[in-house]
């Protein structure tokens, strides 16, 4: 999934997305905590 994330933004790292999109990080990863812990 984060693969499809960066892939998503444009991004090739994770410190593109840490500087240019972190509202974007914030949604993703409380997103992507509320998945894991349902399952």
């Amino acid at each position: 999934e984060w693969n499809n994330f960066l892939e998503r933004k444009g991004c090739k790292t994770d410190d593109v997305v840490r500087d240019d999109y972190p509202d974007d990080l914030r949604l993703w990863a409380s997103y992507r905590g509320q998945t894991l812990t349902r399952t």
